[in-house]
């Protein structure tokens, strides 16, 4: 009675009361009824997660959301993101996130493109939501890291000349 009323009344937070009294429905029905429930076995879970992990691993540059991973790996959306999460220790999006920053680190140490270029080429929807990931995740800003970056290179440079050139005289 409850449910149906918050649904026709459509207040500010009717949905999120809708499913909390579904799942006290669902509740009641499992323990008052001798229904086993099939479960997914660890190793299918293990399975879906792992493939939800490599085709992040393929497909980090593109546009991907929950909805398609969910369509991907045939999974719904709040069981893939409980269910990775708890196998990988971070969302699915956190760790598109984290793959698609280690691969920007990488652009930054090698080329000379641009920092929107980057954010494009590696699967960001804008500069600026790529540099504020970037900079959650490594304390700077893509420029910052890219001088860091190629300092220590350069520095690196100098001391491998220097030891060659003291061996060269030996």
């Amino acid at each position: 009675h409850m449910l149906i009323h918050e649904v026709t009344k459509r207040s500010e937070y009717y949905e999120e009361a809708g499913r909390h009294y579904l799942n006290l429905i669902l509740l009641e029905i499992q323990l008052t009824t001798p229904i086993n429930y099939d479960y997914p076995s660890k190793e299918k879970n293990n399975r879906d997660c792992t493939f939800v992990k490599d085709y992040l691993y393929d497909h980090f540059t593109e546009n991907i959301t929950l909805d398609l991973l969910s369509k991907e790996s045939k999974m719904n959306k709040y069981y893939l993101v409980h269910s990775f999460t708890k196998h990988f220790g971070c969302s699915p999006i956190s760790y598109l996130n984290e793959k698609r920053i280690e691969e920007s680190k990488n652009l930054l140490e090698t080329t000379n493109h641009s920092i929107a270029s980057i954010a494009s080429m590696i699967g960001f929807s804008s500069q600026s939501y790529f540099s504020q990931s970037f900079k959650k995740n490594t304390f700077m800003t893509p420029n910052e890291y890219r001088r860091a970056a190629r300092q220590i290179q350069y520095f690196l440079l100098l001391f491998f000349m220097f030891h060659l050139e003291k061996e060269s005289n030996l």
